[in-house]
């Protein structure tokens, strides 16, 4: 029962491998015509009973189309020391790392064929994903031999790398239209599937599979009919994802006993169908970049003439005091030029910052303006953009999060079963309560290779659209950039840092006063004097006498602090733009980076070789060797054979005939 769980594991990725349609090519054809050939690997690596590798064995599948008697020549990049044709009589011939095979082709014909590699190229294997596990008993490191018939608390740390990282210039459009250049660390994608790892409640309890964020992917636990059931979907995928992460699985165990566990590295760079709203976000940065600019533009310097700070300075040093001879004190029509200029910029700034009267709930994106006309200042788009999260990002995410969660549930775990099928069973335990009826024959074939391998492909879409990762769909497979936690939490974190920098810019406007449409100020008193600083400067303007006291008792006073605080907000609005002009360079440069991760993808796909000419694909699967007593076991290597020969032979494909290895 246990290796036909393997081989149904199994099952899944070849079927996958012969969805693929075989590409024309020329290549040499014996009398016949061969028109194209398909070349799928399934790389399976063991591990002894001590953690070391012990083998690679390589299930090849040749697909070839064409017609008559063809010759095709497959290629292998290592010494073997065994090869053996599955189902067909071909003769395997190897000579000077080619292997030479003649067949009769009449439309589409399959060939497996089982490599060993020798132990020579075993041993300096280099994988592009490096696979490490460690074992722990009561918090001491052992191997896994050593647990065998042991009790005590069970620590096993799979720690997974994508060792594949490249440095490499991009170049791609920036916002303004420009090409520049961007020096990143590209990767081939790789997702790891650490999945169905099984422990025996007879064995096991406390089973738990904990994750850390930004480091270790949290395991999907499972508990039916006395086994428990351990899955992790692992994306090596920067710059979404860490590189290196690590799975980590806790149980308390007695008398303890393992089964092979198995891990399976697919290239692969998942794509999305989900609505694009990173580029509204884009533009909605590119907004808040012009506005600090303006804000950056109008602080300006002490030293730099027609900005806000220049102004300051200016006016303070004219400002004096009575003792000082050209100071307003002394003759305040000195002054009055420079009074004029800076309460134009303070217009200008109070405007820039938020409009009056503009009205957010009348705002119409596509013409930039509200229902009055009114195009939105600096705050009014920040407040803009925080609503727009508020009230529509996040509440979506959440949305998709339950339906998710709901989906789920209606589709259970793949090992559902023994319940009888009602509304609230799951689709697995339904599936597989009607395959046992079924028995054997063809209602049996369809359920197999048929419904459930489409149930795998809907539960592996729901995962992706939580956890990130792969979807199918009817046109192929297309990626899910990122995961819906790690979307709300972005968003939230961009939310946060909005709220603090409206509130902020509250401050400035609360300081400068409200101003009417035409950008005069609205009057405020505090105790009978101007209560904000352009209205302070307007009643300057309008007299000498009330322009002496409120320069000498509150504008003085009032301009000092805000000279420290405007010089705060310009020193902030430099770093804003620093900030978002790398954060829009890192937009523009995404499509430039998923480019590149596509072309590695495609790149990688042969490990043992492939004929000239052909379409090729690679999936790695590492298995640890069993845990169990040796009198009911067979070797490991052996076990993987079984079950590779298992796998090949519940699809009806008949016996397999061993090949002789010819010089």
């Amino acid at each position: 029962m246990k290796n036909r769980c393997r081989i149904h594991k199994l099952v899944a990725v070849i079927l996958g491998l012969l969805l693929v349609a075989a590409n024309p090519l020329a290549a040499f054809s014996a009398g016949g015509n061969l028109s194209g050939i398909k070349d799928n690997e399934l790389v399976l690596t063991t591990f002894d009973a001590n953690g070391n590798v012990s083998g690679i064995q390589v299930l090849n599948h040749l697909r070839i189309s064409g017609e008559g008697q063809v010759q095709v020549t497959d290629k292998s990049a290592y010494s073997l020391t065994s090869l053996r044709n599955l189902y067909g009589k071909e003769k395997l011939v190897v000579q000077d790392g080619q292997i030479a095979i003649n067949t009769q082709v009449e439309g589409l014909k399959d060939i497996y064929y089982l490599a060993t590699l020798d132990q020579s190229a075993v041993k300096d294997m280099k994988f592009p994903v490096n696979i490490d596990i460690q074992y722990f008993l009561d918090g001491q490191q052992v191997k896994p031999a050593e647990l065998l018939g042991k009790s005590g608390h069970l620590k096993i740390v799979v720690t997974v790398e994508n060792t594949t990282g490249t440095p490499k210039v991009l170049e791609f459009q920036n916002d303004q239209g420009e090409t520049v250049s961007k020096e990143a660390v590209i990767f081939t994608p790789y997702v790891v599937s650490l999945s169905g790892w099984k422990f025996d409640n007879r064995y096991f309890d406390n089973v738990t599979a904990p994750g850390v964020g930004g480091e270790s992917p949290e395991g999907v636990v499972t508990d039916v009919q006395g086994v428990t059931t351990v899955s992790w979907t692992i994306p090596l995928i920067p710059p979404s994802y860490p590189s290196k992460q690590y799975a980590v699985l806790e149980a308390d165990g007695r008398n303890i006993q393992l089964d092979s566990f198995d891990i399976a590295i697919i290239p692969v760079l998942p794509e999305s169908s989900q609505t694009d709203s990173l580029s509204g976000i884009k533009t909605a940065f590119e907004k808040l970049y012009s506005g600090f600019e303006s804000i950056e533009q109008g602080v300006g310097a002490e030293s730099k003439p027609d900005t806000l700070l220049y102004g300051f300075n200016t006016l303070l040093k004219g400002l004096g005091n009575e003792r000082a001879e050209g100071t307003v004190i002394n003759g305040l029509r000195q002054i009055s030029s420079g009074i004029d200029s800076l309460y134009s910029n303070l217009v200008k700034i109070r405007m820039g910052i938020a409009t009056p009267g503009f009205d957010p709930a009348t705002f119409n994106a596509a013409q930039g303006k509200d229902a009055g006309g009114r195009s939105p200042g600096a705050k009014d788009a920040i407040d803009l953009v925080r609503s727009s999260v508020d009230k529509q990002l996040i509440p979506a995410v959440d949305a998709q999060q339950q339906l998710v969660a709901g989906l789920n549930g209606v589709i259970g775990n793949p090992a559902d079963v023994g319940q009888t099928p009602s509304a609230t069973t799951s689709l697995y335990n339904d599936i597989n309560t009607l395959k046992s009826l079924a028995g054997s024959g063809p209602a049996a074939d369809l359920i197999s290779k048929a419904i459930i391998p489409k149930i795998n492909v809907l539960s592996g879409n729901l995962s992706a659209l939580e956890k990130g990762g792969q979807i199918t769909t009817s046109a192929g497979q297309v990626d899910f950039p990122a995961s819906l936690v790690a979307v709300k939490a972005g968003l939230g974190q961009v939310n946060d840092s909005l709220a603090r920098t409206s509130a902020g810019l509250d401050q400035v406007v609360q300081g400068l006063g409200d101003v009417k449409a035409d950008g005069t100020p609205v009057p405020v008193l505090l105790e009978g004097k101007p209560g904000t600083i352009l209205f302070a400067m307007a009643t300057i303007k309008d007299g000498s006498d009330a322009l002496y006291q409120g320069v000498s008792g509150q504008v003085v006073p009032g301009l000092k602090k805000m000279q420290s605080g405007v010089a705060q907000i310009g020193e902030g609005a430099s770093t804003a733009k620093v900030s978002l002009a790398a954060g829009l360079v890192d937009l523009s440069s995404a499509g430039a980076i998923k480019d590149s991760l596509k072309a590695n993808v495609e790149a990688v796909d042969t490990f043992l070789g492939k004929p000239d000419g052909a379409q090729g694909s690679v999936i790695y699967v590492f298995r640890t060797a069993p845990v169990k007593p040796a009198a009911g076991g067979l070797t490991n290597g052996l076990i993987a054979l079984v079950v590779l020969l298992g796998l090949l032979a519940a699809l009806g494909r008949g016996q397999s005939t061993p090949v002789k290895m010819e010089a």
